[in-house]
Formats: structure tokens, C-alpha cells, sequence
């Protein structure tokens, strides 16, 4: 006799379906069932003892030798609950693999041996550590603050330690692919071999074997991007999100979420700790940490004996014709003579924003977005940064017909013919996303800088966070005011986090006092006097006052609606009808529609709206209840972003 079960499929559906297989499958079983055409991964939810379905069920057609606990199954729905996400399509984040990989049998990956009891902590990491330890079995949201250079790693692989001792996994979220292969090797340094490895440029086949070896009862470590979150990971003990503030654990298309907020979600459902680390929390953590919502532990002082570096502010007004400010200049030139390495941060790739015709003013746009083209001297192309389009340079303005191009704007390619021009003995490289391209050069690279191989290293925001260059003692960062000049709620506090993080890679070593020059045009701005004197937490209350004056995050919600098309005659229409249809209360209000600030990306037109209430109000129910009385047209695409942090 088959019973009826509820199994939800790896599909874009909400809801679990119904299908007939043998008696007693356990939930959290998966199986292969049929969806129309295809055979397709489900998860077995429960019995179905309410179909009064009376027409042919489909059934099963195998059950898998894995599982997924009750807790991740309840986690994927809240999860879904909060983020507006299909359940079935968390699922198949969760999942990844099709039936034949999870059918296929094939040689395992050996169980790791770490190696343990290598760790030496002060006396600021033993209380830290003592705290998080006390925590193991138990969901605790622990915020480890700590100041750059403070031995925040250090201390978190301790509390990992103690998770592989108990025969528990631990899993460590960073925000970029960039950042695995510095922690990767401190890992092997301190524990005899590498952590289990998961982000995009991982093969099939060895995620394939890293998902089956999840699945096991072995105590484990995996290190991975924000999508290692959603694996099945049974017996999970610990969760840790490194540089937590990182907007990079965003998710921004195929389904919107925020990495570290689900990851707390999914430690309360697993009821194990998680440790959110930074030198610069997010402005919601910050206020979850005043509320004493979570455990506040922090590090004030570097470690051993090294010194937080000193901060000046240069006014590039006085310069007005500089790329590299004299006193920069100066302080690089010592560098040199002292057989130390030098860092000109600007967060600017290829070599100018734009090119634009000498004679006319006539500057070279995408042709799919409403964005300017970044000239790329290098490779001589101009390149859109959105969308990838990129063309070669032309012969002459395709408007007056004038062969005089001129380049506008600064990046990092023009910031390195400038230093090329005035320290021509210097050895100098480029670090940014265009030269970290695949992990074998960025390995080779990063690598490079650290064995002291080049004097001046220009950089992105890749080179802000997470790496340690011992002989790094100067830091220079042009342009420092620039993304101050973002629409952005956040300009300001993205700008000090990134600012604080970048400087901080001057001076770790203790024999090596470290200096950061920020260049800028604004040096009376708060927040310049701010980094100065390492006054972060008055700089937060001034924002946290304005966001509180404004009606912003942390303390009101956001919920966006970003509507887009091809035609705009289709979008501009389909924004009418939801307008006509937003439910009218006095307690949440929709801003809107009102065209994206960039208004047209990848050839389609886009307009937003925006869903704006205190945190009591539930506008996820209020943004799905509304959204429900329109039909849209297959011309246009639709996105929900719970808790937006992009607002282009």
C-alpha cells in the first residue's frame, strides 16, 4: 500500500506536492520524484494526511541515502518567510546537485586529521574565548569586536577547536572569494591541513564530493562564500561570519538575502552560537550590541605589541593638479629607502571612468545601461562595469568626427602610471577584482606581495580586509571622500568601514609603526576626524541619530520592489496598475514608482518601489498580499529585496 506524502522539490514553488511512496519514509528523506518532463530532488516533509485529492498522484520514483534534520527543514521555512524566496528554490540552493550526481557512487574524500592544541591566546582572547566556549551547545549571537590586527582569527579558531573536540563541524562564511586563500593558509598553518573549501570557483565534482562528506557524522571545517550557508551540514556546531559589516554577503539576484542575517537565523534553528566578527560592526549590529540583544566581546589592542597606526588628513585642495599628494609622495619615497612596502588605495578599477571627446564633450555610454564606460588602457578596450559590455577604443568621436579622446577620472591603472613616473626603481603591481582573476594568480599575487617581491601595491577594496603583509607599513588613500559622493543611505558608514579596514593593513608588526594619509577634498567631514582619533563609536551615534531622524534602518524596515522590462511602455504601465492596488494603511507607506538610479541595466528598463514601516509592522505579509492582486505581464520581471542595501 503507497502513502501519500508532502515532499517540497527543488523548483520555484512555495508549497510542498503530493506524491505515493512506501509506508514509513522518514521526513527529511530525499527522494527523486517526476515534475512534468523532469526527474527533480525533493525533500520528504511529512505524511500528507489531508489530501482529498481524488485524481492520479505521481509517485516517488526512488528515496537517496541522505537526509536534511528537521531543524534545516523549519529553517528553510522561516527562511523563505522572511526573504520572500520560494521555499523550493532555497531548497535547491541547499541541494545543488541533480539525481544522477547524488545516485552516483564514487571514491570519498578522506576524513581530515586536524591537528589541535597549537593555539597560544593573551590574556584579552582567553576572557573572549572563555565566553564563546561557555556558549558551544547552545544559540548565543556572540559580536566579536575587535580593533584590525587584535588576533580576531586567532581567537575564533580556538572556539572552532573546541567544536572538531566535542565531534562538531564548524562553518566560516567570508564575503569574498578573494579573501579564502589568506585564511586558507592560516588554517593549514594551525591545523595541519587546509578547511574544506565552497564558493563559485570550486569544480562540480569536488563540491559533489564536499556535499556527500557534509552529510557524514566527521567533525569538519568548511570555509566558504555566502552560498556555503545553505548546504545540509549535519552535526553543525558552530557558525562564524567574518568581516559580518561585508555588503558583499548580499545576494543580489536569484534570490535576495543577507547572508549573515540568515546565517543567525539558521544558528537559532540549529541552537548552536555564532561569532559575527569586524572591526567595524554594522550599524544593526552595533545596536543589537547596545541592546544587549547579542554578547558583546571585544578586542581593543593589537596583537603582541604592535600599535595601531597613526592617521593624518590631507587636503587635496592644496594640490589641486596631484594624483599623489606631495606629503604621500614624501612618505612612499621613505618607504623605499627603508626597504618597506607602501599601499595607494584607491577603489577605482581600469584606468579613467570615461573617455570623452576633447572637442564636443561627447562621452561613450553602455548600450544596454544607463552607465558610463570605464576606460581600460591596459587592454585598450572600454568596458561596462554592470553589464560586462566592453568595445575598443575608436578611431575618433562618433559625433564631430575628432580624433582627440580624452581620458576623465581616475583608477588604478592612471594611479600606476603616475607612480611608475615617480619612483621608476620601484617594483609595483596592481591588485584589484581585473587581477585577481582565477585563484591560481591571486594566489601567486597576494603570495608575491607578502614575500616583500613588490615595494608599492596599488589597490581596490579586494586588498581592504583580511590579508596580513608584515612589511606593510604605509598606507596612502586617494580620493578618500568618493564614495561619500554615492547615493547611498549607507555612503557613510560603508566609507568609515572601508577606510578603517584599508588603514588597518599598515604597521601589524610590532617593530614596524604604521602611517595612513587619507587624500581628500572634504578633510572637515565628521567622519575624517573620526578615523583620526579612532573615535568610532561617536561617529556611529551621529548616524544612528540621523537614520533614527530620517526613519531609516535599524530602526524602520525596508522592503523594494524593483519592476523592469524591455519596453518601457510595458513597464511604465504595469507600475500603474500596481500602484492603483497598494493596500492603504496609515502604519506602512509605499514610496513610488519612481525610476531606478540606474535606469536601464542589461537592456531593461526598471522602476522601483519602495515599502517603508517601523519593525513591528509584517511587510512581508503586507508586500505579498499586495503583490497578489496584480497579474503581470510575461514582458515584465519582478524582484523583492527584504532589507535592501543596493539601491541602484
Amino acid at each position: 500500500m503507497h502513502t501519500p506524502y508532502l515532499v517540497l522539490t527543488t523548483t520555484a514553488l512555495d508549497f510542498p506536492l503530493t506524491y505515493l511512496g512506501d509506508c514509513n519514509i522518514p521526513a527529511g528523506t530525499l527522494v527523486v520524484v517526476p515534475f512534468r518532463s523532469q526527474r527533480l530532488v525533493g525533500v520528504v516533509f511529512s505524511q500528507d494526511i489531508t489530501t482529498s485529492f481524488t485524481g492520479k498522484i505521481k509517485s516517488i520514483e526512488a528515496t537517496l541515502p541522505y537526509n536534511i534534520t528537521q531543524n534545516f527543514i523549519s529553517f528553510i521555512k522561516q527562511a523563505s518567510t522572511y526573504t520572500m524566496i520560494p521555499m523550493g528554490h532555497i531548497l535547491k540552493m541547499s541541494i545543488m546537485l541533480k539525481c544522477d550526481a547524488l545516485d552516483k557512487s564514487e571514491k570519498s574524500l578522506p576524513s581530515p586529521t586536524y591537528i589541535l592544541d597549537r593555539l597560544v591566546l593573551n590574556a584579552d582572547q582567553q576572557t573572549a574565548f572563555n565566553i564563546c566556549n561557555a556558549s558551544l551547545n547552545q544559540f548565543n549571537t556572540l559580536a566579536l569586536d575587535g580593533v584590525t590586527g587584535s588576533g580576531k582569527t586567532e581567537l575564533y579558531f580556538s572556539v572552532i577547536q573546541s567544536a572538531l573536540k566535542m565531534e562538531k563541524k564548524a562553518l566560516v562564511l567570508f564575503p569574498e572569494i578573494a579573501l579564502t586563500e589568506a585564511i586558507v593558509n592560516r588554517f593549514k598553518d594551525t591545523f595541519g591541513q587546509a578547511p574544506l573549501i565552497w564558493h563559485s570557483d570550486v569544480t562540480p565534482a569536488q563540491k559533489r564530493k564536499i556535499w556527500k562528506q557534509l552529510q557524514t557524522n566527521d567533525p569538519l571545517v568548511i570555509l566558504g562564500a555566502r552560498s556555503a550557508l545553505f548546504l545540509p551540514i549535519k552535526n553543525l556546531g558552530l557558525i562564524v561570519i567574518d568581516e559580518e559589516h561585508d555588503t558583499s554577503y548580499k545576494q543580489e539576484e536569484q534570490g535576495y538575502y543577507n547572508a549573515r542575517d540568515m546565517a543567525i537565523l539558521r544558528a537559532k534553528h540549529e541552537d548552536i552560537p555564532i561569532i559575527l566578527t569586524s572591526a567595524t560592526p554594522s550599524l544593526e549590529t552595533y545596536i543589537n550590541i547596545k541592546n544587549k540583544r547579542y554578547t558583546h566581546l571585544t578586542l581593543g589592542k593589537r596583537y603582541g605589541a604592535a600599535e595601531m597606526p597613526e592617521v593624518r588628513i590631507i587636503d587635496q585642495k592644496e594640490y589641486p593638479k596631484s594624483i599623489i599628494t606631495d606629503p604621500i609622495q614624501y612618505e612612499v619615497r621613505k618607504r623605499l629607502t627603508q626597504k618597506e612596502q607602501s599601499l595607494l588605495f584607491l577603489n577605482r578599477r581600469g584606468f579613467s571612468s570615461m573617455l570623452a571627446c576633447f572637442s564636443c564633450g561627447h562621452h561613450f555610454e553602455c548600450p544596454g545601461c544607463h552607465a558610463l564606460l570605464t576606460w581600460h588602457k591596459e587592454k585598450q578596450i572600454m568596458q561596462c562595469h554592470y553589464c560586462g559590455f566592453h568595445a575598443q577604443k575608436p578611431s575618433c568621436c562618433p559625433k564631430c568626427t575628432n580624433t582627440q579622446l580624452k581620458d576623465l577620472g581616475l583608477g588604478v591603472e592612471k594611479v600606476e602610471e603616475e607612480a611608475k613616473r615617480l619612483f621608476p626603481n620601484a617594483r609595483i603591481c596592481i591588485i584589484s577584482s581585473d587581477t585577481l582573476a582565477n585563484p591560481a594568480t591571486s594566489k601567486q599575487l597576494l603570495n608575491d606581495v607578502e614575500a616583500g617581491i613588490f615595494d608599492i601595491i596599488i589597490g581596490t577594496q579586494v586588498l581592504a580586509k583580511g590579508h596580513h603583509f608584515p612589511n606593510l607599513t604605509f598606507v596612502g588613500v586617494l580620493d578618500a571622500d568618493r564614495s561619500l559622493r554615492m547615493m547611498d543611505l549607507r555612503a557613510a558608514e560603508k566609507t568609515f568601514q572601508l577606510l578603517s579596514q584599508v588603514g588597518g593593513r599598515a604597521g601589524r608588526m610590532a617593530r614596524k609603526p604604521g602611517l595612513v594619509i587619507l587624500q581628500t577634498r572634504e578633510p572637515e567631514h565628521p567622519l575624517f576626524k573620526a578615523l583620526k582619533a579612532y573615535d568610532r563609536d561617536v561617529f556611529y551615534e551621529t548616524e544612528l541619530e540621523e537614520r533614527k531622524m530620517l526613519a531609516m534602518p535599524p530602526f524602520y524596515r525596508l522592503i523594494s520592489i524593483t519592476v523592469s522590462s524591455l519596453r518601457e511602455d510595458i513597464l511604465q504601465e504595469t507600475c500603474r496598475q500596481l500602484s492603483y492596488h497598494i493596500p492603504h494603511t496609515d502604519d506602512i507607506d509605499v514610496l513610488g514608482p519612481a525610476p531606478s538610479a540606474l535606469y536601464r541595466l542589461r537592456s531593461r528598463y526598471r522602476m522601483r518601489f519602495l515599502i517603508k514601516g517601523d519593525r513591528k509592522q509584517n511587510l512581508q505579509a503586507f508586500t505579498k498580499a499586495w503583490l497578489s492582486e496584480v497579474k503581470l505581464p510575461n514582458a515584465v520581471q519582478l524582484h523583492v529585496d527584504v532589507d535592501p542595501l543596493n539601491f541602484m
